[in-house]
Formats: C-alpha cells, sequence, structure tokens
C-alpha cells in the first residue's frame, strides 16, 4: 500500500484459495469511495478475466467484467513479465526494501 494525498494506491497483491488465484489492486479514497481491481488468473474456467469494483461505499458499488490487468504480475515466464509495468514493479521492491521483507 502506498498513502498519498487523498487516497490508498492498493499495489496488486496475489491471493491463492483452493484452485483459484487472484490478484488484487485498485485504490481506496478518504471519502469512503474506492476503485479496485480482481484479476482472475487460475480457474477451473479456462481463461484469464478480471472484474472491476466501484463505489461511493460499500452498499453502492457497480461490478463489471473486464480484461485482467494484473496478470503479467504474478508469472514466471520472462516473456509475460516484460509486458508489465516497470513501475509497479519498483514500487513493489522498494516496499519490501523499506520493510527489509527477505
Amino acid at each position: 500500500m502506498e498513502f498519498e494525498e487523498d487516497d490508498v494506491k492498493i499495489l496488486p497483491a496475489l491471493l491463492e484459495i483452493d484452485r483459484y488465484r487472484l490478484a488484487l489492486g485498485g485504490k481506496q479514497y478518504f471519502d469512503k469511495s474506492y476503485d479496485y481491481h480482481i484479476s482472475v488468473l487460475k480457474s477451473p474456467v479456462p481463461f484469464k478475466t478480471g472484474v472491476d469494483v466501484s463505489g461511493q461505499d460499500f452498499d453502492n458499488y457497480d461490478i463489471s467484467v473486464a480484461r485482467a490487468k494484473y496478470k503479467y504480475y504474478f508469472t514466471d515466464k520472462e516473456r509475460l513479465l516484460k509486458k508489465a509495468d516497470s513501475s509497479i514493479i519498483k514500487d513493489k521492491a522498494r516496499i519490501l526494501a523499506e520493510l527489509d521483507y527477505q
């Protein structure tokens, strides 16, 4: 997470539950509005997809199906890693270095 002037930026994070592999990220604003993206990277369904979740509060939200934005960040294949946004990878490495995470 990164705290900015009026929001909290949540860098893509990997979450694995049973046969599902998800990547989550987005922004949470201080006025309780939010804009998240969930990329479904591995599931019983044989393709990658994404879900955008946004809203003004947790009772009023919109869900829409989208392309998987974070499919390049959590792979072992060098060819796919080259397609990832390098600024997000650098931010993640910088935060891990500051936390002295092994």
